[in-house]
């Protein structure tokens, strides 16, 4: 949610952000050009941290350092600007007593958004270092043999991960700040400004040259609402990941209409380093970890359900395929998967990508039901997917809620 305005200084903010967080050192980082976002990233970090920690004199140093290499950069302005004010025992423009401005709640959001993200996980640096992962969240239960990357935005601490690889050898490539929708997230009908939770693929790409300046260097489309979200009737349309305009640097956490925002040199990058078919982006709100044996038996797990459902739709009569689904009337029909069955036979299911959906919060929930996603590719050239979307029952079964069949002619 957006805050409300009030009369709360940004001196008040500093104190807020010095008894919420506890100090932590700055690692080195590698070497970026001095104007790329990257650069601009570890900067804000550090100012922040630093000023977290108390040492002041140090993040006035840094925040006017910033202030000269992103003159674009609001926040680092505004940063700049106040620290050398308190240092000058003048008040601070946001300590008097005129109501606080959005735009001032805007930068001061992507402060703390910023500042949660270096302080909450120690085991990744921002920017392109690669860093092979010990583990992956728990909602990729298996990444599967035909993808090349994850996206994985964390919508709470607006941060996007851009992981490639498989399961043994997952790497980091990329994590950094995006912003999201300004109503917050758990999309569930149009025009409620919120980003969608879930699991998505890309579309498209737009170019810049084929944009309004809004949507900055590019664009990727989603497929929202996918089959999950319009069998469980959310509305809406135009979810995209794409840059800010090209006067800034970088949007407030909870600014869009619910697209995924990034700086322009970020996403730029991001286009270029991916394949969209190869790409599964997942909406979550948070993310948690599990050991590594804790994994390997939900991989297990979901592996055998999933040669369940092939077995029984080889080899199983009408009544044993209905079995399968949690409305029947909803299962495609024999003439329209015989052509397809010799080659759902040569699926392996530990070649399948394997995702828990992300759940909404629960004063927003329909369905009380976890739902999983496995994404299969078949044929001569992978010409054929199946995405198949499962609910899992009070019994603890799963069932498949919908699912989607795709070939080259449809």
């Amino acid at each position: 949610m957006r805050p409300a305005r009030s009369n709360v200084s940004l001196r008040h903010f500093f104190i807020i952000v010095l008894l919420s967080f506890s100090a932590s050192t700055v690692s080195a980082a590698p070497h970026h050009s001095l104007n790329s976002s990257d650069a601009l990233d570890e900067q804000i970090k550090a100012t922040l941290v630093a000023l977290a920690a108390g040492e002041i004199r140090e993040a006035r140093v840094l925040a006017r350092q910033m202030a000269w290499r992103f003159p674009k950069y609001a926040l680092a302005q505004l940063l700049s600007a106040e620290l050398e004010s308190t240092a000058a025992f003048q008040d601070v423009r946001a300590a008097d007593l005129n109501p606080i401005s959005q735009e001032l709640i805007d930068l001061l959001s992507e402060a703390q958004a910023r500042l949660k993200s270096a302080q909450k996980n120690d085991k990744v640096n921002d920017g392109i270092g690669l860093q092979e992962l010990s583990i992956l969240p728990n909602t990729i239960v298996q990444v599967g043999t035909n993808l090349s990357s994850l996206l994985i935005i964390d919508l709470e601490q607006s941060t996007i991960n851009h992981i490639v690889g498989n399961d043994q050898s997952p790497t980091l490539i990329r994590e950094h700040y995006i912003g999201s929708g300004k109503g917050g997230f758990g999309k569930q009908l149009e025009g409620d400004n919120k980003t969608p939770l879930g699991v998505y693929t890309i579309t498209g790409k737009r170019a810049d040259s084929s944009l309004p300046d809004l949507y900055g260097s590019g664009a990727m489309t989603l497929n929202y609402p996918n089959a999950l979200d319009k069998h469980l009737g959310r509305t809406g349309y135009g979810i995209w990941i794409h840059g800010v305009p090209h006067a800034q640097r970088s949007r407030a956490p909870r600014s869009s209409e619910g697209c995924v925002t990034m700086s322009n040199d970020h996403m730029t990058s991001l286009m270029s380093q991916i394949t969209p078919s190869d790409t599964l982006v997942i909406l979550t709100q948070g993310l948690s970890y599990t050991t590594d044996s804790k994994r390997t038996d939900r991989q297990q797990q979901y592996q055998r359900l999933f040669t369940h459902f092939q077995q029984t739709l080889l080899n199983g009569d009408e009544s044993q395929i209905a079995e399968l689904y949690d409305n029947p009337k909803e299962r495609p029909t024999q003439r329209q998967t015989t052509s397809r069955l010799g080659y759902v036979a040569d699926i392996n299911a530990r070649d399948i990508a394997i995702v828990m959906n992300p759940t909404l919060p629960v004063e927003y929930r329909r369905f009380e039901s976890r739902f999983l996603v496995m994404k299969a590719e078949f044929g001569p050239k992978n010409e054929h997917q199946v995405t198949l979307y499962w609910r899992e029952l009070e019994s603890g079964e799963w069932r498949i809620t919908t699912e989607v069949w795709n070939n080259p002619n449809t």
